[in-house]
């Protein structure tokens, strides 16, 4: 019973925080498509409850129970695989989407800083200054 209890609990401390995490996600890539991206993101998950529960009975009625067991952790391991890739490779492959940015002065003048295309996240590079008081 202890097994089942600490399995439980590890399965709540990591799941339960992935939605806070994609809508933080989200929110920061898609800043101005927000609700958009959400609505991919439900839609995305409905389609693997659906395909699961689908490829899981069809599993299950021509071969047996501990086929889906098999699928599913060959499934597991094949997403975990592909998620260490795309980090891997997202990483080195940044592509900055110029993000605006005001940071209010003194007075009524605001800076607008803009990534350049040759740095890295983060990273910001004086261009242009603007009146905002007009």
């Amino acid at each position: 019973m202890l097994p089942t209890v600490a399995l439980l609990a590890a399965w709540g401390l990591i799941g339960t925080p992935a939605p806070v995490g994609w809508g933080a996600w989200l929110s920061r890539t898609l800043p101005e498509d927000a609700e958009a991206g959400g609505s991919l993101v439900v839609a995305t998950i409905q389609l693997g409850i659906t395909l699961g529960a689908s490829v899981g009975g069809l599993l299950f009625a021509l071969i047996g129970y501990r086929s889906t067991f098999g699928a599913s952790a060959a499934m597991l391991s094949a997403s975990a695989v592909l998620a260490l890739l795309s980090w891997r490779l997202g990483s080195k492959a940044i592509v900055n989407r110029p993000r605006v940015s005001f940071a209010a002065g003194l007075g009524t003048a605001a800076t607008l800083k803009i990534p350049s295309a040759h740095t890295r996240q983060g990273d910001t590079q004086m261009t242009e200054m603007h009146d905002v008081s007009k």
